[in-house]
């Protein structure tokens, strides 16, 4: 006597797979909106990537993105603010940061401090600036 074959839909594995399948995506989907989400008003604005200048020094960006002096807590500024590359040519040193934005996106800025001509102290300014997805 032959043993009847059943579907594949109701076979019990089946389901389990679809069910895996089924969770997979929606935790993925959660993932990926949860992490769009930006840093909150200690982060970066379109706005405010908008206001900074080429030349304008770093202290004078930091006080338009930090408008709330939020920065003083250091674990914020660690969290919004991420130093991603520095290199040194003879004299002109480069700074480039990563600001993640209020809602989403960020935005990368460079900063050069250029020491060639001798002097001491030397402020840092914007030398490029990239905005990436800021709302």
């Amino acid at each position: 006597m032959e043993k009847e074959k059943k579907p594949i839909y109701k076979k019990w594995w089946f389901w389990l797979i679809i069910v895996l399948v089924i969770s997979a995506i929606v935790i993925s989907l959660i993932l990926i909106k949860k992490g769009n989400n930006g840093v909150g008003s200690a982060g970066i604005s379109l706005e405010e990537f908008n206001q900074i200048e080429l030349g304008m020094s770093q202290s004078k960006v930091q006080s338009i993105i930090d408008s709330e002096d939020k920065w003083d807590n250091d674990d914020i500024y660690d969290k919004c603010c991420q130093e991603i590359s520095k290199s040194k040519e003879e004299s002109i040193y480069k700074y480039t940061y990563k600001y993640l934005g209020e809602n989403g996106g960020y935005a990368e800025i460079t900063y050069k401090a250029d020491y060639s001509n001798g002097d001491i102290f030397v402020l840092p300014t914007v030398s490029d600036k990239q905005q990436f997805n800021l709302k």
